[in-house]
């Protein structure tokens, strides 16, 4: 059995599936995870999610609100389906210098190459493209802020 050798990477921050509507599949993945979703609308960013949190990992059901954007683009391109999955890292640039001494292209969502950490609501992220991970886009997360899941 291989280990694990990166110990930058200490978890995994959430997994985001992409779909047409959020807010029409919200019934039938509480059904089937046994757990209450919280429905988010961001028109700021035109952007519909159900959140669940499983075993201290973040499932996000997402859609855009209009066509063009973000999540309707990659349902109209590839399907609904997994989208990426997240892992926290402790430190964003060694992770983004690992990915560079792999040989991977890293991006900041669809404005280019990442050359550093780029912030956002909740820490500095950064992604792997797609296409150099087998069709799954993998995000790092260094957050500065602690993520904790609602109490019931």
């Amino acid at each position: 059995m291989e280990h694990w050798t990166e110990p930058n990477i200490y978890a995994v921050d959430h997994i985001v599936i992409a779909v047409r509507d959020a807010e029409e599949v919200l019934p039938l993945w509480e059904r089937l995870l046994g757990a209450k979703g919280v429905l988010v609308k961001n028109e700021a960013v035109k952007l519909k999610e159900a959140i669940f949190w499983l075993g201290g990992i973040q499932i996000q059901i997402c859609s855009s609100t209009e066509p063009g954007v973000r999540y309707r683009k990659f349902v109209d391109e590839r399907g609904e389906g997994l989208h990426h999955i997240a892992v926290a890292v402790h430190d964003m640039s060694a992770a983004l210098e690992h990915c560079k001494a792999m040989g991977l292209k890293t991006r900041f969502r669809a404005e280019g190459p990442a050359t550093g950490p780029h912030q956002s609501i909740d820490g500095r992220i950064s992604f792997v493209e797609p296409e150099e991970l087998n069709g799954v886009g993998l995000e790092f997360v260094e957050r500065y802020t602690k993520r904790n899941p609602p109490v019931p």
